[in-house]
């Protein structure tokens, strides 16, 4: 006898709330594992709405959400928009696979060039933003500079064609605080004026 039961029915007992134990500790596992897979795809649902798919970089949502931080930080940054020269002429000419690898070894060389306080997003196209914080248009101009020496060096090549690559940016500097649209449209109007001054260089925006 065991506590006043036969062994037969203690063993029987002691078998009965090891499969309960059993099965409680089996679903708590699997709650935890379906908590945490719910939590591995909503993080790759977010890294995914900011994350270009061609370049892996970030891409425009993400450039609105930190240019957004920058302003409101109040600290000094710098916005440059930029774009290739000549882009369309290569997507026409070499097809969209030569387009798309020119991009990617734009985003790589970006991602080489800018300094740690450096971050670049592809906004759509052959468009990308350069964001550097905390900075003086020295720095800037010396990192925008290094960014066009690069791309001039390149010698792309695609199906037996030779070009060379140029590309043109347009810069703010921001010691104030202003609204991102505006931001925004100085940068586009700066690298319009680029463009219009014959390509291959970078214009401040002046107002």
């Amino acid at each position: 006898m065991f506590f006043g039961i036969s062994y037969e029915e203690f063993f029987y007992l002691y078998k009965e709330i090891l499969k309960i134990l059993i099965i409680f500790l089996a679903g708590m596992v699997a709650y935890r594992f379906s908590v945490l897979n719910r939590l591995r795809e909503e993080k790759l649902v977010k890294k995914q709405a900011c994350t270009d798919p061609l370049t892996g970089g970030g891409n425009r949502n993400l450039f609105l959400k930190e240019i957004d931080i920058l302003i409101k930080k109040g600290d000094k940054f710098a916005l440059c928009f930029m774009d290739l020269d000549g882009f369309k002429q290569i997507n026409d000419t070499m097809g969209h696979d030569a387009g798309d690898e020119l991009l990617k070894r734009l985003y790589k060389t970006l991602s080489q060039v800018l300094p740690k306080n450096g971050s670049a997003y592809r906004l759509g196209g052959d468009e990308f933003a350069i964001a550097i914080s905390e900075t003086d248009k020295e720095a800037v101009r010396v990192g925008i500079e290094q960014v066009i020496r690069n791309t001039q060096e390149w010698d792309f090549t695609a199906d037996g064609c030779g070009k060379k690559m140029t590309c043109s940016c347009g810069v703010v500097h921001i010691e104030k605080c202003i609204h991102p649209i505006e931001l925004i449209h100085q940068s586009t109007k700066a690298l319009i004026e680029a463009k219009r001054m014959g390509r291959n260089q970078y214009r401040w925006y002046e107002l």
